[in-house]
């Protein structure tokens, strides 16, 4: 699944669409296996959550993302991924589970990399949640939308981990970064 979302990802007209049930299905196939209890699992379940959530979105250079500035097919895909958490976290059910997936996600990911990793990541979540309000002066299409929706889980999630062990706040200070909207 996750090969294949990764491959149509930068496709073109008529492969949008199976792109499109790709990124709708991919985070209640992948991500509840986060919480496996088969370490393996786990391993694969972050490793493919980087190559198609933060991989993309720490490789942006988000220092010059403007209105006008499109973002890459497969940055734009882990925003759709982003979003369709968010859209799910407040349905009742398994579908819960997928944000939970994202919080844990996360916390395994601050173990495994650098400070800059996270540095990276809260700073285009940042980007794209400034963007996305001066977007909601206007009708959203299907990009912005998704980009304000995953861009707001995003920030949900770091903010939970600043709760636990990864102290973001710290981490932002001590690199002089502003968290300031």
């Amino acid at each position: 699944l996750t090969s294949l979302l990764l491959c149509f990802s930068r496709a073109e007209g008529s492969f949008r669409d199976i792109v499109y049930v790709l990124e709708e299905k991919w985070p209640s196939a992948i991500m509840p296996m986060v919480g496996d209890i088969e370490p393996t699992c786990v391993a694969k379940a972050v490793d493919l959550f980087y190559q198609t959530t933060i991989e993309p979105l720490v490789a942006t250079d988000m220092e010059d993302l403007t209105p006008d500035v499109s973002l890459s097919p497969k940055c734009l895909s882990a925003w759709h991924l982003l979003a369709r958490v968010s859209e799910r976290s407040v349905q009742e059910g398994a579908a819960r589970g997928e944000f939970g997936a994202l919080r844990t996600l996360i916390g395994k990911l601050a173990e495994l990399y650098d400070g800059e990793t996270l540095q990276r990541l809260l700073l285009a979540t940042r980007k794209v949640a400034i963007r996305s309000l001066e977007d909601l002066a206007c009708t959203l299409n299907r990009r912005q939308e998704s980009q304000l929706k995953g861009s707001w889980c995003m920030l949900e999630a770091l903010a939970d981990q600043d709760k636990k062990s990864v102290n973001l706040s710290k981490l932002t200070r001590k690199r002089s970064f502003s968290l300031s909207f």
